[in-house]
């Protein structure tokens, strides 16, 4: 997820602003569903009885996990579930059991208990067990075998029992379900449909005109609509296709649907009585979160128009998070229990209850499903830019005066506004006109020695002539931005970016001026406990604009994302698809490899993407033969050109292929820091400086740790033949049950994978480096690994795991990630951090798992031009030793796929303080600071030398 949300977007923070629908984004509605959820079940941590109001919120809580795969989500009604002994009403005498209203254990055939049977049903198919579902089987199939058909006497009914037939139907086969589900809805139909209306009444007392509003008119309670319309779309889900009776459910859902958005009120909610809205006036969040869920189904699977509906549900939706989410989670508005609009009733922002949650939560998640994915721009490098990269002023802000008034509250004129004194009575406590100035891209620790070790705010600011031209789009782009930035252009919030890794980008073609322009940034790199990497990390908080900044020129509807590639397991054929940056149909794309004679025409559909697959046998990449395919994108007058590689990547047992041939991962770990000068890598030439040493060492393999580094260096690697593991700073011990910090984590990911999807150099996305165990973090990672696996199945996913435990001098690596991860990747320092080089010789491994194994760091400090005993630490010969030592341990054991060492070159670290040996700096590296190599390097280099040989050697066996 891209954090960068238009000033509208600060869903909780600022609720009295418009929501715009463009920003409707996955991400952005799954930080919503994290949030909202969270509060409800903090707030509600005991189970409660398995009644409707209850078993509501749990049908909306368990399609939170069906999108999700949060496991918390999952424990929450399975742990209600076995409180409720997977019963509804317990009696056991079937003579007394009651289906009328009752809330006492004799109303077993009442539909609000029944409803629970969707929740364990949902249970059962999870994970098959006849206990689960044996009481819903019991009392459905009991209540079939008699003669009666009017159990389904109130339209909440519908909801609560129609999606327990068919779930039952699902999993038994037994058509009597479906027979009995169209038995009772007609029934329903009989007592309280309106074919007029095409609504239904709450029960057949409101029916018109024995029943009206105080103004004449019929009362349709919202609620009790909104329960039937959701109550045919989950049935709809499950019914087959083939069923007797789905197309008369579709024609009703549809003719409903009809009905419900022609009584929608301008702010987007329903009223609680549908037809007359003065009757009781106001926003309801149940009926209309409902209703939402109802047109986003419809609109997903098919069966409602998007283009007449899909208004309609965004307006719902921009009511349900800009008015009934308040700032805390809680969801408010929501109608207390009851059967009708009351007039005077009052409702208001504290009003909730657990089945409006429920209700929330089911519309939320079609919403992630209806919603565009986060923009992306791929190929920035290829389009028409114009560089802000040079000098740009900047004032230190420790306090944050430019952002906050003294109250604490953001200030509508702080820095950004770049005001001027008009004359000399002005007050005006800040001038950029005579600010010091920082070079960006770059660091401000290493420009100024007084922000060496500063965290918090600078603000920088760049002016600049634009000449705008007709008929395109402007963005403004950056590489990265450490670690959260505010943007603003001419004054005006452009928008915000949280995490300092990954490239962002705005539309600013309507803020950008005919001549002179400025944007400001106010840049702050505190170290926060919910952060992504957290307050304790061992690389330094280099701060500020540390990539490049540029302005993007595209068409008004140009290519923003495309994929090239192989798919998995295949060699002669080549897919992918182009997308638009708007939803366009019938747009012709064209697309060119000009060396493989392939030119394929594509037409866009209604979402403004084409896919394509063509045959062909490219020559496939690989270190001994890095070749790239010119690859040609054309939409009209716009041309991307691209360098794309084929290759596969894949394990099979405990060896690793590439390209269908055992290779091994000789490797080394690089921090993105710069030689020599220090400070972070921003260009091509550090870069290549970097990765020519990796090579030197007899490299094919970089880990490019511990987060997404610049694209310059990914895209060298590819062309050097280096394969690479690209990682998220998912490190150490992080917040796993804050929200934010796994949605903050998630988005840096999907934005690490868009940007370098395209690149055959990257055969290994990681998810996480060096995380204790705990279910917490086991269900935050497998969230991160099921992300990788849905986004991309032509890489491998690993993760930098720990030793478990060693005893009887056997080490073991055993961790619940291991079923997640294509390679069991591990660090251990041997040798350093406990023990000598000279354990290495007897130490034995248990590594359980029949995949690879990497070892993904080992190593030690030395510091360069120490010499001494290979017994004395720091020196470059007990550094040598350990390496020695540590490589033949390895290699002894079955299943070794490579590694890489810790690390090419040593890097500054606010945690290495020994004076005379570390001074800030973590001396691990195989070379110094300033370009030496150690005596490591050269064991290393040895061991690469004959790794390859051997693998060379085997290759012609």
């Amino acid at each position: 997820m891209k954090r960068y949300y238009l000033t509208a977007l600060l869903l909780w923070a600022i609720l009295s602003v418009a929501y715009s629908q463009d920003s409707f984004t996955k991400s952005e509605t799954l930080r919503v569903i994290d949030k909202v959820n969270a509060y409800w079940q903090q707030n509600n941590p005991k189970h409660g009885r398995s009644f409707w109001d209850n078993a509501a919120y749990h049908t909306g809580n368990m399609e939170v996990y069906f999108l999700t795969g949060n496991e918390n989500y999952l424990r929450y009604t399975e742990e209600w579930a076995k409180h409720n002994e997977w019963k509804g009403a317990k009696s056991n005498n079937k003579n007394e059991w009651k289906y009328s209203y009752g809330e006492t254990d004799e109303y077993v055939l009442f539909g609000d208990y029944q409803i629970c049977f969707q929740n364990y049903a949902d249970l059962y198919m999870l994970s098959p067990d006849p206990k689960k579902i044996a009481r819903a089987r019991e009392v459905m199939e009991y209540q079939m075998s008699t003669d009666r058909n009017d159990y389904w006497w109130w339209s909440d009914g519908l909801y609560m029992v129609m999606p327990v037939m068919t779930k039952l139907y699902k999993i038994t086969g037994n058509d009597l379900y479906l027979k009995k589900l169209h038995e009772y809805l007609m029934y329903s139909d009989s007592i309280m449909y309106d074919s007029e209306a095409a609504l239904y009444y709450r029960d057949a007392r409101y029916v018109y005109p024995k029943h009206q509003t105080v103004n004449g008119k019929k009362d349709f309670w919202a609620r009790g609509v909104g329960w039937v319309f959701a109550g045919f779309a989950k049935v709809l889900k499950d019914l087959p296709q083939s069923a007797v009776h789905r197309s008369a459910y579709v024609k009703r859902f549809q003719d409903m649907a009809k009905a419900i958005a022609a009584s929608q009120q301008p702010g987007g909610y329903w009223t609680r009585s549908m037809l007359d809205p003065t009757f009781a006036p106001g926003p309801e969040t149940s009926g209309t979160a409902f209703f939402t869920y109802g047109f986003l189904w419809g609109i997903n699977n098919g069966l409602l128009d998007k283009e007449t509906y899909g208004p309609v549900a965004l307006k719902g939706w921009e009511y349900l998070v800009n008015t009934a989410l308040q700032e805390n989670g809680r969801i408010g508005y929501v109608q207390p229990i009851g059967d009708r609009a009351i007039p005077g009733q009052v409702i208001d922002a504290n009003s909730t209850a657990n089945f409006g949650v429920g209700a929330f939560l089911l519309a939320a998640c079609e919403m992630v499903r209806y919603a565009p994915e986060s923009p992306v721009l791929q190929n920035v490098y290829a389009r028409h830019t114009f560089s802000l990269n040079g000098s740009w002023r900047a004032i230190v802000d420790p306090f944050d005066n430019g952002f906050y008034d003294y109250r604490l509250k953001e200030n509508p004129n702080g820095f950004f506004k770049n005001q001027k004194m008009r004359d000399k009575s002005d007050l005006v406590e800040y001038n950029f006109d005579t600010a010091q100035q920082l070079m960006v891209p770059g660091d401000w620790n290493t420009q100024n020695d007084k922000l060496f070790f500063y965290e918090g705010s600078v603000w920088y600011k760049k002016d600049f002539m634009y000449n705008k031209k007709a008929d395109t789009r402007v963005y403004l782009y950056f590489g990265a931005v450490n670690y959260l930035a505010n943007v603003y252009l001419n004054g005006e919030k452009v928008g915000v970016h949280e995490g300092g890794f990954t490239p962002f980008y705005f539309d600013v073609t309507d803020k950008l001026r005919e001549g002179d322009n400025f944007v400001v940034l106010r840049v702050n790199n505190e170290r926060k406990p919910e952060g992504v990497p957290t307050v304790n990390s061992d690389w330094w908080n280099y701060g500020g604009i540390t990539r490049d900044v540029l302005l993007v020129e595209t068409p008004e509807v140009s290519v923003d994302d495309y994929l090239v590639q192989l798919p998995k397991g295949k060699y002669n054929e080549i897919t992918g698809y182009v997308k638009l940056s708007k939803p366009v149909p019938g747009v012709k794309i064209q697309i060119r490899i000009p060396e493989l004679k392939i030119t394929q025409t594509l037409t866009t559909d209604e979402q403004g993407k084409a896919a394509f697959a063509c045959k062909a046998k490219p020559q496939l990449w690989s270190p001994e033969n890095p070749k790239l395919y010119a690859v040609e994108v054309r939409n009209g007058s716009e041309v991307l050109e691209d360098k794309i590689g084929f290759r596969q990547i894949e394990t099979k047992g405990k060896s690793l292929l590439l390209n269908g041939k055992q290779t091994f991962l000789r490797g080394i770990s690089i921090h993105e820091e710069a030689p020599y000068r220090q400070g972070r890598v921003y260009s091509k030439e550090e870069s290549l400086l970097l990765l020519n040493w990796a090579k030197e060492l007899g490299c094919n393999f970089v880990r490019l740790a511990h987060y997404p580094h610049n694209e310059h260096m990914v895209r060298a690697a590819e062309e050097m033949g280096l394969m690479v593991w690209s990682e998220i700073p998912v490190y150490w011990t992080i917040h796993w049950d804050n929200p934010d910090t796994y949605h903050n984590a998630s988005a840096q990911l999907n934005d690490m994978m868009e940007r370098d999807k395209n690149r055959c150099s990257v055969i290994i996305w990681s998810v996480a480096n060096e995380t204790p165990h705990s279910d917490a973090r086991d269900n935050f990672l497998a969230r991160l690994a099921k992300q990788v696996r849905n986004k991309d199945n032509t890489r491998l996913l690993s993760m930098a795991m720990e030793v478990t435990g060693t005893k009887n001098n056997i080490s073991q690596v055993k961790d619940y990630m291991s079923e997640y991860v294509d390679i069991i990747s591990f660090n251990n320092y041997l040798g350093w951090y406990g023990g000598t080089p000279e354990d290495c010789k007897t130490r034995q491994w248990d590594i359980p798992y029949d995949k690879p194994f990497f070892i993904s760091e080992f190593g030690g400090g030395a510091l360069q031009g120490l010499h001494g005993d290979k017994t004395e630490r720091w020196t470059e010969e007990y550094q040598e030793e350990l390496y020695k030592n540590t490589l033949d341990m390895y290699n002894r054991v079955d299943g070794f796929a490579g590694t890489s060492p810790w690390i090419l070159m040593d890097f500054r670290s606010t945690r290495r303080q020994l004076n005379g040996i570390q001074d800030f700096f973590n001396r691990k590296g195989v070379i110094s600071e300033r370009g030496v190599r150690k005596k490591a390097f050269y064991v290393l280099q040895d061991f690469y030398r004959s790794k390859k040989a051997e693998y060379e050697q085997n290759s012609k066996k």
